[in-house]
């Protein structure tokens, strides 16, 4: 590397997962000639797509991984030579880019830069419990929380998932290439947030002190209670025996849904469970809050830990908090769930297949008039009730 122009920085936000990144990705996006015309920070535009993902360097990890094309990475590389020469400050923001630190430095090396490697750190328990409240929302996963920490299940449905919680060995690999000295560390926790937003503190890293006139982005992927949760998991595992491709609604509606059913607040997982996956990365996490942050009492987390005296129920999702939920989801998705008897007769047998599959579909028309014209939620409670009886089978 040559000699270093210190006015050219380049900050490389690496995540990680479920530390808001999508959130935050939105608002930087959003405040684009802001942070460019009056901050002199640059987005780069390497790695974007032209779609959901277009506000995050996600291709630049795919390059790095070979997933694409030499040519691709060498394009990559010259675009951001001609960033970083022509902008103070320079931001790439991809949780992609986590597994390949020695990769990212080759691709960085030619480039004449002051790099620093942004990191948040989201508490190990609530971590995986986000980690598994996304894939069964938006991969279908079909397993407990239990079935889920066994990462040879979770790989299958999300193939680029890294579940490495040991932050101490993650953070290591990325100082021994980068330098100690190069990683920003920063527990993702309200109260040790600059100003308790995570905004506020990506910006302060980056210079910027207030964020008073900037456009401010709502939360994204925002989580559900274990009630709904249970119920979609039960719900994918409905589809998934009936060979039925129903892929969830937006979640701001099953989030509406929730509220008006309004459940009491209550983790995914025992406090028990909790304590033990701390306890298993206590050590660790002790290893980072005096080697990365100088903390001399060894915490990384402050936010009080579970108690594991604490009552907790762990058969809360009942017979009738399915069908709380499924009589109004029923309301919504009335076609998707009429496909549920027609699967399961048509796979208990192959004789006079056209003749009942006629049948059946007067019955679905007949009875799907009658809902969109009964108000009786019993009528949707008498249908769940069935599809209940689907699922046990």
């Amino acid at each position: 590397m040559g000699i270093v122009n210190m006015a050219n920085k380049l900050y490389i936000h690496i995540g990680r997962q479920k530390t808001a990144t999508t959130s935050l990705q939105i608002f930087l996006e959003k405040n684009r000639k802001r942070l460019l015309n009056k901050y002199g920070i640059h987005l780069s535009c390497i790695g974007k797509k032209d779609n959901y993902l277009s506000c995050a360097n996600h291709d630049l990890g795919w390059a790095l991984n070979k997933q694409e094309s030499e040519g691709k990475l060498k394009e990559y590389h010259d675009t951001l030579r001609s960033e970083v020469e022509s902008n103070p400050k320079t931001l790439i923001s991809s949780e992609s880019l986590g597994p390949f630190p020695r990769e990212l430095k080759e691709f960085l090396d030619p480039i004449d830069a002051d790099i620093y490697i942004i990191v948040y750190l989201r508490r190990q328990d609530t971590y995986l419990q986000s980690i598994y409240h996304t894939i069964v929302c938006h991969n279908s996963f079909t397993g407990t929380f239990e079935n889920f920490l066994d990462k040879k299940n979770v790989i299958n449905y999300y193939s680029y998932l890294r579940l490495d919680e040991d932050y101490f060995t993650f953070l290591k690999k990325w100082s021994r290439i980068f330098g100690k000295e190069k990683i920003i560390v920063r527990p993702f926790e309200r109260k040790q947030l600059y100003k308790e937003d995570i905004f506020s503190d990506f910006l302060k890293i980056l210079g910027v002190e207030n964020i008073e006139n900037f456009k401010v982005q709502k939360p994204v992927n925002v989580s559900f209670g274990r009630e709904m949760l249970a119920f979609i998991r039960q719900m994918n595992i409905l589809f998934k025996k009936n060979s039925i491709n129903f892929k969830l609604p937006k979640t701001s509606s099953l989030h509406e849904l929730e509220n008006i059913l309004a459940f009491p607040k209550s983790n995914l997982i025992s406090p028990i469970k909790s304590m033990g996956i701390l306890n298993e990365h206590r050590e660790s996490n002790s290893k980072i809050a005096r080697e990365f942050l100088g903390r001399k009492d060894g915490l990384l987390f402050l936010d009080k830990e579970p108690d594991v005296n604490d009552p907790y129920n762990e058969n809360f999702f009942t017979e009738d908090v399915f069908i709380s939920i499924a009589s109004e989801f029923f309301r919504i998705y009335q076609d998707e769930m009429l496909q549920i008897g027609n699967v399961r007769f048509l796979k208990k047998t192959d004789l006079n297949l056209v003749d009942e599959n006629k049948k059946l579909r007067m019955e679905n028309i007949i009875l799907r008039r009658k809902l969109q014209s009964s108000k009786n939620i019993n009528e949707f409670k008498k249908i769940i009730r069935k599809i209940i009886h689907c699922i046990k089978k």
